[in-house]
Formats: structure tokens, C-alpha cells, sequence
């Protein structure tokens, strides 16, 4: 009973992220996407992440850790969209990375062009299956999922870093993926913000 109540809830998760990206999707592809910055405290941004998903990864049999390195932690942020894209990334490292491995992220603040600017990097490296080569230029595809074992045991849409792409890009930002089979991957966005 227990078994098809954990798999019941692993369903709903997967419908429910899929659900959530096709209905961002929909908004970008309308051009129905506003940015709307507000003052805000990133210093809260990592714990609050990591509370979010500590349980999903204790249940995956993950080890799940962030950390911090801040300036001045007050900016100003589209909070919502942030978050959207650090928790698409988040999600896709715990997903692709078996139970007894580890998943760790966090945000860094550096100097800006100017002293009222700041430049804010968050880091997600995972231990998990990797990207191949031949994957590794499709990864920003709308709804391209690499095959593997993985992708056919939780269907997904396909568009987590289609959209954590296209946002950090509106939000004048740029993301990074490297990626190796077998050993992880690593994503780094960095994201221009004025100082609160």
C-alpha cells in the first residue's frame, strides 16, 4: 500500500512540474512575461531553496547541501521568475542523480560594473548520470530529452531549461552547462542586479 501511495505521489509531482512548465511555456511563447522587480534579501534565497526540497531529496536518498557568499545581500529581483529558474535546475539535478548521491548549490555575489550593481551567480553541481556529447548542444531545445533510462521512467516535458534559459536571458543574465556521463553536471547562471 505504501509502494503505490509513493508512486501515486510521484505521479502527481511529475504531472503537476509538467503542468507548471507547459502553462510558463505558453507565457513566453505569447510574450506574456513581465519582469517585475522588487527589493529583496538574497542572503534568504539558498535556505529557503533548500527547505523547499530538503525532504524530496531525503525521500530520493540524496544528500542535498547549499552555500553562500554575499557582499551585500539587499538587490533588487524579479523574485517569482528567479526562483522559477533556480528551482527548474535544482529539480533536474535531483532528478538526474541516483539515490546515494549529492546535489549542491548556491548563490555568489560579486562586484558589478558600477558600485550600485552587483552580479549574482547561483551554482547547482550534482553527482548524477551526466549529459553525452552529442546531448550536450540540445539541452535548451523545447521539449528535447535525452534518452535514457532516466527520462523513461519520468516522463517530463522536455522544457526546464527552455525556460530557465529564456528567462535569465530577459533578465539580462546568461546560464552555463557542463556536463560529464557518469560523473554530473554542473549549471552556473549569473544575473545583473542594482543594489537595494
Amino acid at each position: 500500500v505504501n509502494r503505490k501511495l509513493d508512486e501515486a505521489g510521484k505521479s502527481e509531482e511529475h504531472l503537476l512540474t509538467f503542468i507548471n512548465n507547459i502553462l510558463e511555456f505558453a507565457k513566453i511563447e505569447s510574450g506574456d512575461i513581465t519582469l517585475k522587480e522588487s527589493a529583496t534579501d538574497i542572503s534568504l534565497a539558498a535556505k529557503r531553496s533548500y527547505d523547499l526540497l530538503a525532504e524530496e531529496a531525503e525521500k530520493r536518498g540524496i544528500t542535498l547541501e547549499y552555500w553562500s557568499e554575499f557582499i551585500n545581500p539587499y538587490i533588487y529581483q524579479d523574485v517569482i521568475h528567479t526562483t522559477d529558474v533556480v528551482m527548474n535546475i535544482i529539480h533536474n539535478a535531483m532528478k538526474y542523480t541516483p539515490a546515494g548521491g549529492k546535489v549542491r548549490f548556491g548563490i555568489r555575489q560579486l562586484p558589478g560594473k558600477n558600485d550600485d550593481e552587483c552580479i549574482v551567480q547561483f551554482v547547482c553541481e550534482d553527482s548524477g548520470i551526466g549529459i553525452s556529447k552529442e546531448f550536450l548542444p540540445h539541452i535548451y531545445d523545447a521539449f528535447e530529452k535525452e534518452d535514457n533510462q532516466i527520462n523513461k521512467d519520468n516522463p517530463s516535458s522536455g522544457l526546464g531549461l527552455n525556460i530557465a534559459k529564456i528567462l535569465i536571458t530577459l533578465m539580462k543574465g546568461t546560464i552555463e552547462v557542463t556536463s560529464e556521463p557518469g560523473k554530473g553536471t554542473t549549471v552556473k547562471t549569473s544575473q545583473p542586479h542594482r543594489y537595494a
